[in-house]
């Protein structure tokens, strides 16, 4: 009789042996997650040493080149003038966390090249030297100064630089004195601060990175990254870039500031948690966000961006067909161009519980994208319109925001709807307000001087004119005070209506104020911020303060910092 093919019986269970006793062999042998040290400030500090903490690394590449997934890379306060690549990523629950042990840990992205003997005099008042650092320089600065970056070797001016990326040598121009006398010359030396191509699982927490020549952590076809708590100054383009990245990922807790682009670029990226960070004085947005879809812009601060050549800078600018992104909580103030734009096919885009105040052009602009929801936000002080829809913004939704003294300077509206952009438009709930003689509305070419009559066109069955009685508009304070229309008068059913308002805080029935609103609960109130009462508020800073932002001078408005080296 033939021998039926195949493993017999007793070679099976042979088999399945071997397989248990392997993997309880790997289950024994399961490898502990690892903290790996790095102290550049310790003098016994060794890169071929165990990486603990009597003898821990002397730079974070190190720490990166020995971390597998679970372990953690711990650095001590010390300036590092290095670029981290990990080669590895993480894996699901065990991502590599790299963590500043305290504050100042800072990764610097300069050459110091302040030694006078490096530098020779040319035909011109500008001095040269050999340069040829791993990343062409693109900015260089004086005593903490940022140089201006001149077009060739001959034509700087004072205080001004050149690199020639052939020849690579460096061109300063302080006004004929050698450089390096009597100053701290640093030139840009190295692309990034970290630097994170197709990794995952990986975690940045608490570092201070100071002008790498272009972003200070850089993110690009990642997934499953957090990046938090870290400060990112002078970065020769972005801050924080996400670039071609998808959930889940979180940029939470940052500070970003004066950026040569903007303070945070999110880039051709889906569903990414942006919250909670401060990006202010760049020279471009203070976020920006460029066909991304499905991303959260939650409650962060952005304030001061301004170019200095073209009035540009936004707090917020979401474009280039940037679709279905949830953009709450957010404050943006004090902007060279508008708060919070919408721009360029970005459509279905919610904007519920912003504040956008005393910027220089619109509070809430929307143009050339439709199917936008405008729900519960308040627009104060701006130069131009509070809400400004034009280019075929069809279909916007504005229900239950506050418009109050915008425009006054410049005989502009709380509200304008062009032409274009009226069919599909509808307003309802929102309170306006001038507290000077002026128009309230300009709806497709007509002017209504008052809310009574805009309602001629459909709009604003339950719209409002009045003071909302802020706690304190001058100082940024748009808490309403008692006896504001505002109170318990909003729809809750409203598209896209949350009841957590600007700081977290849910609606408050008052009993003295009849409950006027729709949905439930009926006693929402309209704008950005629920009535407080004598409830604690924990309100996310947004104004300079001592120890918080990356440089004293700041809140002085300098430009000038002083490079840790």
């Amino acid at each position: 009789m033939e021998r039926a093919s195949g493993p017999t019986v007793s070679s099976r269970h042979r088999q399945a042996v071997i397989v248990a006793i392997t993997c309880a062999l790997a289950i024994s042998h399961a490898r502990s997650a690892v903290t790996w040290h790095v102290n550049g400030g310790s003098s016994s500090c060794s890169d071929v040493g165990p990486g603990d903490v009597a003898v821990p690394f002397c730079t974070i590449a190190q720490g990166a080149a020995s971390a597998l997934p679970g372990d953690s890379v711990l650095v001590y306060p010390a300036t590092y003038r290095e670029q981290i690549t990990p080669p590895l990523s993480g894996s699901p629950g065990l991502a590599i966390t790299y963590g500043a042990a305290a504050p100042g840990v800072v990764i610097l992205g300069t050459t110091d090249v302040s030694d006078p003997v490096g530098w020779s005099p040319t035909s011109t008042n500008a001095w040269s030297r050999p340069y040829a650092p791993p990343s062409p320089p693109s900015q260089v600065f004086k005593d903490g100064v940022r140089l201006a970056q001149a077009a060739s070797t001959t034509g700087t001016t004072v205080d001004s630089f050149f690199h020639d990326s052939v020849a690579k040598v460096l061109y300063v121009d302080i006004g004929g004195p050698n450089p390096g006398l009597g100053h701290v010359i640093e030139a840009g030396a190295r692309a990034f601060g970290f630097n994170l191509v197709g990794r995952a699982d990986i975690v940045v927490d608490g570092f201070e990175i100071q002008a790498p020549n272009r972003t200070g952590i850089r993110l690009n076809t990642s997934s499953s990254i957090t990046v938090r708590n870290s400060k990112v100054l002078y970065p020769g383009t972005f801050g924080i870039q996400a670039d071609t990245c998808a959930a889940p990922f979180t940029i939470k807790g940052n500070e970003v500031s004066f950026s040569l682009t903007e303070g945070i670029r999110i880039q051709s990226s889906v569903g990414i948690n942006v919250q909670e960070n401060i990006s202010h004085h760049n020279i471009g947005h203070g976020i920006g966000v460029r066909g991304g879809s499905s991303n959260q812009i939650v409650r962060n601060a952005l304030y001061s961006n301004r170019d200095p050549n073209v009035r540009r800078s936004v707090g917020l600018d979401v474009s280039v067909a940037s679709t279905d992104n949830l953009i709450q909580g957010n404050t943006a103030y004090s902007n060279d161009d508008s708060g919070i734009q919408i721009y360029s096919g970005s459509e279905r885009n919610l904007l519920v519980r912003n504040v956008s105040r005393n910027n220089g052009d619109h509070g809430f602009d929307v143009n050339a994208a439709g199917d936008v929801r405008c729900i519960s936000n308040t627009s104060y002080g701006n130069a131009g319109n509070g809400f400004n829809l034009e280019a075929g913004a069809a279909n916007a939704l504005l229900m239950n925001n506050i418009a109050a003294d915008n425009g006054l300077a410049t005989e502009a509206w709380n509200l304008r709807v062009g032409t274009t952009s009226a069919p599909g438009f509808v307003a309802n709930c929102n309170l306006y307000w001038k507290s000077v003689p002026g128009d309230q509305v300009w709806y497709a070419g007509t002017v209504y001087p008052s809310v009574a009559e805009f309602m001629a066109t459909g709009n604003e069955a339950d719209g409002l004119e009045g003071d909302p009685l802020f706690q304190d508009a001058p100082s940024g304070n748009l808490r309403l005070m008692l006896g504001s229309q505002a109170i318990d008068s909003a729809d809750a059913a409203a598209p896209g209506f949350v009841q957590d308002d600007h700081d977290g805080l849910l609606p408050l029935d008052i009993p003295s104020v009849a409950d006027t609103g729709e949905g439930v609960p009926a006693f929402s109130d309209r704008g950005a911020h629920e009535y407080v009462d004598a409830r604690p508020v924990a309100v996310l800073a947004v104004e300079p303060r001592s120890g918080q932002t990356p440089l004293d001078v700041v809140a002085e408005g300098s430009d000038s910092w002083t490079i840790t080296g």
